[in-house]
C-alpha cells in the first residue's frame, strides 16, 4: 500500500470501524494528516502575509487546528479501531492512548481473525 491508496481507504471508510487495515495504511495515512496540516498552515501564513498581527496569525492558526481536527477525528478514529483489529484485540483498546500507539507499531495477525480476512492490500 501507498500514499495515495491509503488516504483514498482512509477517506472512503471513514465511518466503518468493522473489519482490519495493515500497518501500511494506518501509518500512510497518519503520514497524509502531518502533510495536510502542515501545507495548510503554510499557506495560511502566506495569506495572512507579514503585516498581520500575532493576534490575528494565533487566530487564524486557532480555526485552521479545529477545522482540521474535526475534518480527521472521525476517518482516524475508525482507522485506529481497524488497525488495532487487525493485530487481533478489540477496537475498544483505543481508548486506552498509550496502550493503543504501542498497539500500532505490532505485526498483523498473519491469519484471518474475529475482525476479517486479512488485508490482500499490503
Amino acid at each position: 500500500m501507498n500514499l495515495p491508496e491509503a488516504t483514498k481507504s482512509g477517506i472512503k471508510k471513514a465511518a466503518t470501524f468493522s473489519g482490519r487495515a495493515s500497518r501500511a495504511e494506518y501509518w500512510y495515512f497518519v503520514l497524509f494528516t502531518i502533510l495536510v496540516s502542515f501545507a495548510a498552515g503554510f499557506v495560511l501564513a502566506l495569506s495572512i502575509g507579514a503585516n498581520a498581527s500575532t493576534d490575528q496569525l494565533n487566530h487564524a492558526t486557532l480555526v485552521l487546528r479545529y477545522v482540521l481536527y474535526a475534518v480527521f477525528f472521525l476517518p482516524s478514529l475508525s482507522l485506529a479501531v481497524r488497525r488495532i483489529h487487525d493485530t487481533g484485540r478489540s477496537g475498544w483498546f483505543v481508548l486506552n492512548p498509550i496502550y493503543s500507539f504501542v498497539l500500532m507499531f505490532f505485526e498483523s495477525d498473519p491469519n484471518d481473525n474475529q475482525y476479517g480476512p486479512v488485508n490482500p492490500i499490503e
